[in-house]
C-alpha cells in the first residue's frame, strides 16, 4: 500500500509544474512532495493541531500525527511552553503524570517538588492529603514537611487537638498542639489564652491552690449564670480509668449555644455549662442505674434537686436485659451513667442522648425517640438511634421542621427549662 501510494505521489508531482508545487506549500518546514508521500497533510501546517508545526515535529522527537505524542493529557505544544518533555509522562519523576500536575493539582510538571515545602508532590496528593501548590496547607503556621515530619501534627487541619489554637501558635506557647489542655486543668489551651487569660502550661496560673479549670468551672460559671438567658448545668465525674471527651463535649456545648431557642434578652441560644470532677472515682466493675441514683448519686451529687444535672462515666453500663448498652437514666433521676469507650465521640453523643432525657425527651412524646423507626433525615436528632454512630458530627436536636415525622426537640426543651430554671444560689452554696 505504501509503495502505491508512492507512486501516486509521484505522478501527481509529474503533473504539477514548479508554480503549482509552490502554491500547495503550508508553510510547515516540510516540502510538499515529503508531505504528499505522507503521513502528514500536505495543506496543514500543524496536522495533530497540537501548536506545533508538522516540520517542528518532524525535526524532534514527537509525532506530527498525533497531539499529545507521551499520552499525559498535555498536548505537544503545550508541554513545550511549559518546558516540560512531551516525549516523558512524568518530566520531573514525582510520581505524578504532566497533564495530571496542570489541570488537577495546579502543580508544576517540571519540578517534583512545586511548594518546595520538602514534600514531593505525588506524597502530598496520595499520602498526606495536603495541596502540593501550598507550602502550609492549612494555614496553621506551619510547612507541611513539618508536620509530617517533626511534629506529631496534622497538616490539613490547622488546629489539631481542637483547642482554639492554631498548631503553629501553640509551638510559640510551648503549649501541645495534639493535647487540647497542656497543663491538665480542665480548661482547654484556646480557652485560657481567649477566654481567661491563664496560662495553659501551668494548671495554677494565681498559684493559689486551685486549678484554673476548678476556678473558672465551679466558681465562675456559677455565679455567671445570667437570669435573660436559659442555662443547663451538667457535672460529670469518671471514674479511675476513663475520661471525659472534653473535646467533643464543646462540641455539644456549642450545638445548645446556636440552638433556635428565644431568650428574654433576644439572644437565641442556651448556655450549657459542663463541669469536669475534679478527680476520678473510685472504680467498680460495673455500676447499675439503681447504684448509682442510690449510692455515688445520693452522696457525691452536690448539686441533686437544684435543677442540675449530673453524669458518671463508668467502665461498665450492666447490659441486663436491655442490649448493648453505652448509657442509662430514668424519668425522676436527674443523672446518667455512661460507659467509656475508646471512642470520646460515642461518650460525647450518649452524653448528649441521655440529657435529652432528663430534658423530658423520651420515647412516649415522639415514636423517633430511641429507636430507629423514623430515617434520621426526617429526624436528624441525637435521640434517634440512628445518629448515635461513630462519626464526629451530628450533634443536635431536632427542630421539627424537616418532616412531617418530625419532633420539636428544641422547643419542647425550652418550655421544660422555662417550668424550672437552675437554682444557682442553692447550688454554689453546697459547691462552697
Amino acid at each position: 500500500m505504501k509503495s502505491a501510494a508512492a507512486v501516486v505521489a509521484v505522478l501527481v508531482v509529474a503533473t504539477l509544474s514548479a508554480g503549482a508545487l509552490a502554491a500547495l506549500d503550508d508553510g510547515d518546514g516540510v516540502p510538499t512532495v515529503d508531505e504528499l508521500l505522507g503521513p502528514t497533510d500536505p495543506v496543514s501546517p500543524d496536522t495533530d493541531a497540537d501548536g506545533l508545526a508538522d516540520g517542528a515535529e518532524r525535526g524532534g522527537a514527537t509525532d506530527p500525527t498525533v497531539a499529545d505524542t507521551d499520552g499525559d493529557g498535555l498536548n505537544d505544544g503545550n508541554e513545550t511552553d511549559a518546558g516540560s518533555d512531551p516525549t516523558r509522562l512524568d518530566t520531573d519523576g514525582d510520581g505524578l503524570d504532566d497533564g495530571p500536575e496542570v489541570h488537577e493539582h495546579g502543580t508544576d510538571p517540571t519540578d517534583p517538588d512545586t511548594d518546595a515545602d520538602g514534600l514531593a508532590d505525588r506524597a502530598e496528593v496520595v499520602a498526606h492529603g495536603t495541596d502540593p501548590a501550598r507550602a502550609d496547607t492549612d494555614g496553621d503556621g506551619l510547612a507541611d514537611s513539618a508536620e509530617v515530619n517533626e511534629h506529631p501534627t496534622d497538616p490539613v487541619d490547622r488546629d489539631t487537638d481542637a483547642d482554639g489554637l492554631a498548631d503553629g501558635a501553640e509551638l510559640d506557647r510551648a503549649t501541645d498542639p495534639t493535647v487540647a489542655d497542656t497543663d491538665g486543668d480542665s480548661l482547654d489551651d484556646g480557652p485560657e489564652v481567649h477566654e481567661h487569660g491563664t496560662d495553659p502550661t501551668d494548671p495554677d496560673t494565681d498559684a493559689d491552690g486551685l486549678r484554673d479549670g476548678v476556678e473558672v468551672l465551679a466558681g465562675a460559671e456559677l455565679a455567671a449564670a445570667d437570669p435573660l438567658r436559659k442555662d443547663v448545668f451538667l457535672e460529670v465525674d469518671y471514674m479511675r480509668g476513663t475520661a471525659v471527651p472534653t473535646e467533643k463535649l464543646e462540641k455539644v456545648e456549642r450545638a445548645f449555644a446556636t440552638a433556635p431557642v428565644e431568650n428574654p434578652d433576644g439572644s437565641k441560644g442556651i448556655d450549657l455549662h459542663v463541669r469536669v470532677g475534679d478527680d476520678p472515682v473510685a472504680p467498680a466493675r460495673d455500676t447499675s442505674l439503681y447504684e448509682y441514683s442510690n449510692g455515688y448519686y445520693e452522696s457525691e451529687y452536690d448539686t441533686r434537686g437544684n435543677g442540675y444535672f449530673h453524669a458518671l462515666i463508668v467502665k461498665e453500663v450492666p447490659d441486663r436485659g436491655g442490649g448493648n448498652r453505652v448509657g442509662i437514666t430514668s424519668t425522676g433521676v436527674d443523672g446518667m451513667v455512661v460507659e467509656h469507650r475508646r471512642s470520646g465521640v460515642r461518650v460525647a453523643k450518649t452524653l448528649m442522648h441521655e440529657l435529652g432525657h432528663n430534658l423530658g425527651l423520651h420515647p412516649g412524646r415522639h415514636r423517633g425517640i430511641d429507636s430507629y423507626a423514623i430515617q434520621p433525615k426526617r429526624y436528624p436528632s441525637v435521640m434517634n438511634y440512628h445518629r448515635l454512630g461513630g462519626c464526629d458530627c451530628n450533634y443536635d436536636y431536632s427542630d421539627g421542621t424537616n418532616s412531617p415525622a418530625d419532633f420539636d426537640d428544641w422547643g419542647y426543651i425550652a418550655s421544660a427549662l422555662a417550668e424550672e430554671a437552675p437554682n444557682t444560689s442553692a447550688a454554689r452554696a453546697r459547691i462552697e
